[in-house]
């Protein structure tokens, strides 16, 4: 038979251990309900469409410093050269959502004063 002291200190190492599975848990995004599966957060960048190669079209994420290759079919209709994009990233797999036509617009605008400094 256990004495009082074992017990209370076998009920604080299963409650500290129970406490690092749910914190693990959390901060993981462990998903009990999906077999385990980590959630995965979606992230949303501003990403520029800056050339096309073979039918496919690649987008830099300047925030993250990464290359997108995804295919030219699933840009919106009238994606051009230099043309900014809301990108979502889900699961590791970047996709366009639509044209940020404000950025292209204020990207166009100030390549256009900086050549009109430069011709003076």
């Amino acid at each position: 038979m256990r004495s009082s002291r074992e017990k209370k200190w076998m009920l604080s190492l299963t409650t500290m251990i129970a406490a690092m599975v749910f914190l693990t848990a959390a901060v993981t995004g462990y998903d009990a309900e999906n077999d385990g599966a980590v959630k995965q957060e979606k992230i949303m960048a501003k990403g520029v469409l800056e050339r096309f190669e073979a039918g496919e079209a690649v987008i830099l994420i300047e925030r993250f410093g990464e290359e997108v290759v995804i295919d030219k079919t699933n840009l919106p209709k009238g994606s051009r050269i230099n043309m900014w994009f809301n990108m979502e990233k889900n699961d590791g797999e970047w996709s366009v959502l639509s044209i940020d036509q404000q950025i292209t617009n204020e990207k166009v605008n100030r390549i256009r004063e900086l050549m009109e400094e430069l011709g003076e």
